[in-house]
């Protein structure tokens, strides 16, 4: 058969392919190419075989796809396909895909397996010549073979092979191997793995894992694959050899986990000048934490040229730990420019980067040795100090002047065994220039890098090249010295933005929050809070937790919030003092109600006010509040404005103002009622009302009809009565029987003994003169209230009419008085107030002349004494006692009216001094007989008892009296 003519153009449209499938559901959806063979059969041969389908498309001009579709159940989880001898050679352009075969699309793994043990001691499973360029392996496991599994020789360029387990058997779990490597490439371009997990590769138990060699394997790319481990990634089951054999130009070996191989994780041979390895896992498990070391070297760099390991940007850098021998990365030979950077190399057998392959080189003064990346002197570290987050690295570098060199630092958890650094944790670079004297000093100060006491820092050194700007790096050195660090502890700050709430009223033990700081000291353990600030809240000195423990004070309409001063120890050090807010958020408590006892009579209303209920709101206003009214038997509330109607709630500003009342509407039993009061959300609790009831009074006589209301002007409060002293008369006589006397109010008043002989009767005169004024308006309206007269009163002749001596003064209208309002005004509108009915008048009328009596019996003593009956009335009724002396305390009575007929005397005449006009008709001895007179005794002159005269004085008109007279009084 005649080969067709092999058309690059076909190249050139594959290469955009979709080849990285990130899942089953991705590679289902993949179309096939050209014609497509179905292998229906695990035979060796025949129709439906692999065998068959390779050959077909061999046969087939152009590309072509092969693709797996086994009705054969499962046999040990896989579809095992034997070959009796070597498959055909693919020479044409073909996508072989097991990936897409039904079951594997199911377990998500692969399941069509090729076992070499039949095929002959050096056979390859496959075998991708000239001609198959573009070609694609995917999904297959090989295992058992004598030669490789997968050959890529030169012509076969752009091969992509992916989604394989190489060396295992299906599960990935146990690696038979083959007898050669798992897949060697002489081709240009050629993919191994990709970026997605469906792309990934799995090479273990081969001799070498991948091998690409050959000036014509240019470009190679390794990305993604386990190389040594299981399908996990977590165990060994290492290629015997190498992980990654490299003697091809420009390869790149990225994101690998090459671990738990004889030999080196990564050779790179003279040949593999411009490559780069990148971003993988060498000897370690695929989390990064656990060892599973190559049997040797990490990377092993020989007798080549410009090879970057690492980087400058964030993944790039490779982590290279717990290699069993040798160093992390050696480079050795004529290997030169090869630059490393950025990686974390640590747990080494030897030094983390070695040049030369014989330990720590040394540093030469003038740099000028050759050898392995002309053994570029390493950085001197003086000194490592980490204070607040931030370290400073001091030391100094040698090299040559005017050699542009980045340096690199990182810390270890400890010194390798010769007292140099490896490369744990990557901390940051800085960038010197030697100077002509050959020395470059370092002084970096690396802001946000915590480190501990017990580390220690190294640094690399790494020229920088002007050669390329794909290339600008160049020779890297060994790890420098290690220096300890020193650590100047930082006292922890707390963190001043804390927000923090707590409800009032919360009860003790309530979390308000846990307190935050902050200590640039990595390692620290922040304890010994303390708290100051509020009685009400405490915090556990080792959590920072902040609690309620008095709940008194949280209250909101009290404070709104409260300010905290707090601070935490890390151990040595103290937090300065910070202040931080707590809130106290407002809760809406119920509104609280007290009542007072009610005093109710049947058939009164009782006006309510905030004297008998009162509402609170604790949260401070009382607009909103409303009373509702619960049960309530034998009575109702009501508004005052709306007699009769019941209500069943009422507003706080009605009831201050007197617009509700309670009436009680039953006669024979005491009314209940049960209020609360709400704020619209919130209740009090219900409240029963103390009431104290008394019925209605029976029924009387009916009064007779009232006499017209005459018009009074409105009640006022009446002036205080001011009694007036006696006139002293006599200064020669004051002067001859002047005494001091006891007063209870007003000075003490030298009197004589005319004066002292003025009776009681005198002194209630005088009280009425000095009230005459009240007493004639009193008369004026009485007289014409309830006797029809029109008649103005005289204002020394005040008698009441028997009308008025009637009405009565109950202890509502004693209250009125004492309020302040003139009892003429009161008594004038008798008739119109409920409160003026009964007796009370006629019993205090009673009550006063019982107590005149009393005075008779006390006017000896007083005359003997010399006391004056001008001291006041209630200093007399003290001495006296008695029902008298409670009610004229209590009441100013003799402010406004005169109960007594005694009070209906006109005064006595004024008494001419010797020389004024008309003394000389004045006789001593009669004004001592009417004195006499009105004390009950006889006068000196005087008639015996059997008499048929009466020598008394009339004391209506002060005129002396007629035989008869005086009985008529």
């Amino acid at each position: 058969m005649t080969r067709p003519p092999r058309r690059r153009w076909q190249y050139e449209e594959l290469e955009p392919r979709i080849l990285y499938a990130a899942d089953t559901a991705a590679l289902a959806s993949l179309g096939d190419i050209g014609s497509t063979f179905v292998v229906s059969t695990t035979a060796d041969s025949g129709t439906g075989s692999l065998r068959d389908a390779i050959t077909q498309a061999n046969l087939h001009p152009g590309a072509d796809t092969i693709r797996f579709d086994l009705p054969a159940p499962l046999v040990d989880g896989a579809h095992t396909i034997t070959p009796r001898s070597a498959l055909p050679i693919l020479t044409d352009t073909v996508w072989l895909d097991a990936s897409r075969e039904p079951d594997a699309l199911a377990l998500s793994r692969p399941v069509v397996e090729l076992v070499g043990t039949d095929a002959g001691g050096s056979a390859s499973a496959l075998v991708l010549a000239d001609g198959s360029d573009g070609s694609l392996v995917r999904g297959l496991v090989i295992s058992q073979f004598g030669g490789a599994a997968i050959q890529v020789r030169a012509g076969a360029d752009g091969v992509t092979l992916a989604g394989l387990r190489i060396g295992t058997d299906v599960t990935g779990q146990s690696a038979p191997g083959n007898g050669s490597n798992a897949i060697e490439i002489s081709a240009a371009q050629a993919l191994v793995g990709g970026p997605t997990a469906a792309d990934r590769n799995l090479l273990s138990g081969n001799n070498a894992g991948v091998q690409v060699t050959g000036p014509a394997a240019v470009g190679a790319r390794i990305e993604g694959n386990y190389i040594g481990t299981d399908a996990l990634g977590q165990s060994a089951l290492g290629n015997r050899t190498v992980g990654v054999y490299l003697d091809a130009p420009s390869a790149t070996v990225v994101h690998n986990l090459v671990s738990g191989n004889g030999y080196e994780g990564v050779y790179l041979l003279a040949g593999a000048s411009g490559s780069t390895v990148q971003g993988n896992l060498i000897g370690t498990d695929v989390s990064g934490t656990r060892a599973v070391g190559n049997g040797a070297f990490g990377i092993y760099v020989e007798n080549t040229r410009d090879v970057l390991i690492g980087g400058t940007t964030a993944g790039t850098g490779n982590l290279i730990a717990w290699q069993k021998a040798g160093a992390g990365i050696s480079i050795v030979g004529t290997a030169g420019g090869v630059s490393v950077l950025g990686n974390a190399v640590h747990d080494n057998a030897g030094l983390g980067i070695d040049l030369g392959a014989e330990g720590v080189s040394g540093n030469r003064e003038a740099d000028t040795d050759g050898g392995p990346n002309n053994l570029l002197n390493y950085p001197v570290l003086g000194s490592a100090t980490s204070a607040a987050g931030v370290t400073r690295l001091v030391g100094d570098v040698t090299g040559a002047a005017g050699t542009t060199l980045r340096i690199e630092f990182f810390a270890s958890d400890q010194a390798d065994p010769l007292g140099f650094g490896e490369g744990a944790v990557f901390l940051g670079s800085t960038r010197v220039t030697v100077g002509a004297n050959g020395l470059a000093p370092i002084d970096a100060t690396l802001a946000g890098v915590l480190l501990q006491t017990g580390q220690v820092v190294s640094a690399t050194a790494t020229v920088q090249s002007a050669t390329t700007a794909a290339r600008p790096w160049g020779d890297s050195s060994e790890f420098g010295n290690a220096v300890p660090v020193q650590v100047v502890p930082s006292a922890p700050v707390v963190d001043a933005a804390q927000t923090l709430h707590v409800l009032e009223n919360s009860p003790a033990g309530t979390v308000v929050g846990t307190l935050r700081a902050t200590d640039a000291d990595p390692g620290t353990t922040l304890s010994g809070w303390t708290l100051a600030g509020s009685p009400a809240l405490a915090v556990d000195a080792a959590t920072g937790t902040i609690r309620v423990v008095d709940p008194a004070t949280l209250d909101h309409e009290q404070r709104a919030s409260v300010v905290l001063t707090a601070t935490v120890r890390d151990g040595v050090l103290s937090s300065a003092p910070q202040t931080l807010t707590v809130f106290i958020d407002n809760v809406n408590e119920p509104p609280a109600l007290t009542l007072a006892p009610w005093k109710i009579q049947s058939d009164q209303p009782l006006t309510l006010g905030p004297a008998v209920l009162n509402a609170q709101d604790p949260d401070g206003s009382t607009t909103s509040l409303r009373v509702e009214v619960g049960t309530v038997t034998g009575g109702r509330f009501e508004a005052v404005n709306a007699p009769g109607t019941a209500l069943a709630q009422f507003s706080l500003d009605a009831l201050q103002s007197g617009q509700i009342r309670f009436v009680a509407t039953a006669a024979d039993q005491a009314p209940t009622v049960q209020l609360r009061v709400s704020d619209g959300s919130t209740f009090s609790a219900w409240t029963t009302v103390g009431v104290e009831w008394s019925p209605a009074p029976a029924p009387g006589p009916a009064p007779a009809p009232a006499p017209a209301t005459v018009q009074m002007p409105p009640l006022e409060p009446t002036p205080l009565l001011t009694v007036s002293r006696p006139t002293v008369r006599d200064a020669e006589e004051m002067q001859r029987q002047s005494m001091d006397l006891p007063a209870l109010s007003g000075d003490r008043l030298p009197l004589s003994r005319e004066v002292r002989a003025v009776t009681a009767e005198q002194w209630l005169a005088q009280v009425q003169a000095d009230s005459s004024a009240d007493i004639a308006a009193l008369s004026a309206h009485s007289r014409t209230a309830y006797a029809g007269s029109s008649a103005a009163a005289h204002a020394t002749d005040p008698v009441p009419p028997p009308d008025l001596l009637a009405l009565v003064l109950p202890d509502t209208a004693l209250a009125a008085l004492q309020a302040g309002y003139a009892l003429p005004n009161v008594l004038s509108h008798g008739v119109e107030l409920p409160a003026l009915a009964g007796d009370g008048l006629g019993q205090l009328r009673t009550d006063l002349q019982d107590a005149a009596g009393q005075l008779q019996s006390a006017i000896d003593p007083i005359e003997a004494s010399g006391l004056a009956l001008t001291a006041g009335l209630v200093w007399w009724t003290v001495r006296l006692g008695g029902v008298a002396g409670s009610l004229l305390v209590s009441v100013p009575t003799w402010q406004f009216f005169d109960p007594l007929p005694v009070l209906t005397r006109a005064p006595l005449p004024v008494r001419i001094r010797p020389g004024d006009a008309g003394a000389a008709g004045q006789d001593p001895q009669n004004e001592e007989a009417s004195a006499a007179e009105v004390l009950g005794r006889d006068s000196p002159h005087a008639p015996s008892e059997d008499g048929d005269q009466d020598d008394g004085i009339d004391t209506t008109t002060g005129k002396p009296g007629t035989p008869g007279q005086g009985a008529a009084r």
